[in-house]
């Protein structure tokens, strides 16, 4: 039962991908994000699912390191969800794995693109699942943290084969349950480099 259903489920998520208007678009980001009085660099992996011919969902992975030393991830709190299931429930004797690979499907938000004006064609996201983490083992701190972020992304056209197109990018950032050492609020800003 749980094979069929996993096997629908892909079905009909690449089926509304491969019919869809829009094409999958995939980059690489390197961003700035400064969360009160912390600062955050980090670069990775983003991916935009096309659902219709505006409407993406979006995914991210990113890894870095902050200003005060340590370690700093950004993920989608579906990949979060997947991992922490397998981590927790995995050798249980549980067939958990499809569950934790449905878990890592959850996109991190959704976007849509705006007309474009003077060859810039405007990406909005609202991004309900994101996932900050950090850690830094002297003096020892540790934290996780699920926020929304809202992003803008102006992309332009390169008119190269790769990347062949930059996005000057800008996100607020809230953190919904801020800690001791975290800020509640935060600001992002980037740039991707992509193809579609």
């Amino acid at each position: 039962m749980i094979k069929k259903t996993l096997a629908l489920f892909m079905l009909s998520f690449f089926s509304i991908s491969i019919f869809a208007q829009g094409n999958v678009e995939g980059g690489f980001y390197v961003e700035y994000f400064q969360l009160g009085e912390r600062g955050f660099t980090d670069f990775g992996g983003m991916l935009h699912v096309p659902i219709g011919e505006k409407v993406t969902l979006n995914y991210h992975l990113g890894f870095g390191t902050s200003t005060n030393g340590g370690i700093f991830v950004h993920a989608t709190g579906g990949a979060v969800a997947g991992f922490w299931v397998l981590n927790k429930l995995g050798g249980s004797g549980l067939q958990v794995g499809y569950l934790s690979f449905l878990f890592c499907l959850v996109p991190e938000g959704v976007g849509v693109y705006l007309p474009a004006k003077n060859k810039i064609t405007t990406h909005i996201s609202v991004n309900p699942l994101s996932v900050e983490y950090y850690y830094k083992s002297s003096p020892n701190e540790e934290w996780g943290k699920l926020g929304c972020d809202v992003v803008a992304r102006f992309k332009m056209q390169t008119g190269l084969k790769f990347p062949n197109y930059a996005a000057p990018q800008i996100a607020g950032t809230w953190i919904y349950t801020p800690g001791l050492s975290t800020g509640k609020f935060g600001i992002k800003a980037g740039v991707t480099f992509g193809f579609e």
